[in-house]
């Protein structure tokens, strides 16, 4: 499982959208993190990891211009169906000064802080292109977090999830986890690419309840979302903290299709994973 954290308010904290070309306009830089594996035996050693930021808070134009490829909706000249639209878009490089200036997510010593409201979420890397897999049956895993300045009603979140290792690196998306893609959970999220193709059928609106019951319009998204387990090791702010899995019916990501099979719970679908979760 990849390593992931996201962040709605200001925290430090330790530390996959689904993507396609790469950006010819500027050079991707990753955020340096220092973690340390220990054993009895041999004691601390201290491993170097990269940051990388999910590929939905990135520039998608297309490839040969600057024109956007997605705004409120798809571009009819750029995206007319899912594979041109792959062909013809690039995900555009973040220079690592860039994520502190442009986005507030700031190296600190063996860690990053994450500051309310630009902060990305964002992945830990074990190598330039492959995301940093935790296998952690029978070890322990610690980390130190900062919700003083994180009030009630805001969610920091430090979870692991069942991305592949390249970020689904493919013929359509060669940018891969270097560019922050892969990312599945098991909301199902409905992203904006999925295994390289654009999630562009069945673009629209839709209908969702609040935690007060009023029903909303959110959206748009396409019509497929991307399932895989989720275990969440911290869900918190200054008030309060939740540790909670979320398993499926799956043993690897799945691209869903339609409320029986993604979930829908206000209609009654409980969906391939466990969306509420158990903890």
């Amino acid at each position: 499982m990849a390593s992931m954290a996201r962040c709605v308010g200001a925290a430090g904290m330790l530390s996959a959208a689904l993507g396609q070309q790469v950006g010819p306009l500027g050079p991707e830089g990753h955020l340096r993190m220092a973690i340390e594996q220990c054993t009895t035996a041999g004691g601390c050693v201290t491993e170097d990891t990269q940051i990388v930021m999910d590929m939905n808070w990135r520039w998608l134009h297309n490839i040969d211009a600057y024109n956007n490829c997605l705004t409120d909706s798809w571009d009819p000249e750029l995206c007319p169906d899912p594979e041109t639209c792959a062909k013809k878009c690039a995900l555009e490089g973040v220079a690592a000064e860039k994520y502190t200036s442009d986005y507030l997510a700031t190296a600190i010593d063996k860690g990053i802080k994450l500051e309310f409201p630009k902060a990305p979420r964002v992945y830990m890397l074990d190598t330039e292109d492959k995301y940093k897999l935790f296998k952690l049956k029978n070890k322990e895993f610690t980390f130190d977090v900062d919700l003083s300045t994180l009030p009630c009603g805001m969610n920091a979140a430090l979870y692991f999830v069942e991305m592949p290792e390249d970020g689904g690196k493919n013929e359509l998306n060669p940018a891969g986890a270097k560019y922050g893609t892969g990312y599945c959970d098991a909301q199902c999220p409905h992203m904006k690419f999925i295994g390289g193709k654009a999630n562009m059928l069945g673009w629209k609106k839709h209908s969702a309840l609040t935690p007060e019951l009023e029903e909303v319009m959110v959206g748009p998204e396409g019509k497929f979302g991307y399932c895989c387990a989720e275990m969440d090791i911290l869900e918190a702010n200054n008030a309060a903290g939740a540790y909670t899995a979320h398993p499926c019916k799956l043993e690897e990501p799945k691209v869903c299709q339609g409320k029986e099979e993604c979930g829908d719970k206000d209609a009654g679908y409980t969906g391939v994973c466990d969306k509420d979760g158990c903890g």
